[in-house]
């Protein structure tokens, strides 16, 4: 499992459950930024660049 093919499936395995998390943690924090606007941000981006970041992870995941 852990020479040639297998190595390289399991790391694809690792990858795509990373980019999940990603997209989730990143998709999250928009999400949290529309429904507790009360909260303190110690910095504050546009909306482009979390939105682009969640395009992205949709991209290589749908590539893989």
């Amino acid at each position: 499992m852990f020479t040639g093919a297998g190595m390289y499936n399991l790391m694809s395995y690792c990858m795509f459950a990373n980019w999940v998390w990603y997209a989730f943690a990143v998709a999250g924090l928009v999400y949290w930024r529309f429904t507790r606007k009360d909260l303190e941000r110690p910095m504050k981006i546009n909306l482009i660049v979390p939105f682009f970041f969640i395009g992205l992870c949709l991209v290589l995941l749908g590539f893989r």
